[in-house]
């Protein structure tokens, strides 16, 4: 039986890119194994530092902080940062408060930046998307857990409006990350899913459904705007699995806005 030259190459480059992202997640997790930097230490800049009992505005504020008190770094949820004063005082501080302050002599620029970044750390991350599905109109709701700094899971559901039929799409990912400064993140993704073709019997004459299951690779980046806002570009390239002899192949661009918290 003859080779289809392009299907052959569609295969090769797919399977190209999983074993890069394997890679990287191998990468990924001897990262993670290493010894992480001493705690960041912050003197406090203004008239006073707002200690809160949670991260959040709607906590109260239960201790101050004065000029000149140094304070250390805990960790971090989001656009908060849990501190603990040189008297022992522990409590919630905002972003917008530790940026003026001042950070301690000897703290590398990459911890620097790591510890004043927006969006490296969140752990739930919800959004939309739409673009073109193989030239079709999608629409996509996203929803992600990061397990790890770099590390994260991702399902989503998508609809796919063609000219004779409509399909969605619920597939599953594992992304990789490698952030570039404090606002710019490309991530490499592996993984699989469900694809439902439905044509349209008004056009067509008669409902006939089709479903397969999908593996796909997908490349992107992630830029952050505001506190808890970004904007994701992605490509991606789908292979469906079908009872057929031959698979059939999707590529997939979209746009869209994430949420996290």
């Amino acid at each position: 039986m003859a080779i289809d030259p392009a299907r052959a190459g569609t295969r090769t480059s797919l399977a190209a890119t999983f074993l890069l992202a394997t890679a990287l997640l191998f990468h990924q997790g001897v990262r993670a194994a290493e010894p992480s930097e001493p705690q960041v230490q912050v003197t406090v800049a203004e008239a006073l530092m707002e200690l809160r009992t949670g991260p959040g505005r709607g906590y109260p504020i239960y201790y101050v902080a004065e000029r000149g008190e140094t304070v250390t770094v805990l960790k971090r949820r989001t656009s908060w940062f849990k501190v603990r004063t040189a008297r022992g005082k522990d409590g919630w501080v905002g972003i917008e408060q530790m940026r003026a302050a001042v950070m301690a002599d000897g703290v590398s620029a990459s911890l620097r930046e790591a510890v004043l970044a927006d969006f490296e750390t969140q752990t739930l991350e919800v959004g939309f998307a739409a673009g073109q599905f193989d030239g079709d109109p999608i629409v996509s709701f996203r929803a992600g857990y990061h397990f790890v700094e770099g590390l994260a899971g991702e399902l989503s559901l998508s609809q796919i409006s063609g000219a004779y039929s409509g399909s969605q799409l619920l597939f599953g990912s594992l992304l990789v990350e490698h952030p570039i400064g404090a606002r710019f993140a490309p991530f490499l993704g592996i993984g699989g899913g469900y694809f439902r073709n439905r044509n349209r019997a008004t056009l067509v004459g008669e409902i006939d459904t089709k479903s397969s299951t999908m593996l796909g690779a997908r490349a992107g980046m992630r830029v952050y705007l505001t506190r808890n806002f970004l904007v994701r570009a992605d490509y991606s390239r789908y292979l469906a699995l079908t009872s057929e002899d031959q698979n059939d192949r999707f590529d997939e661009v979209q746009l869209g806005f994430s949420f996290f918290f």
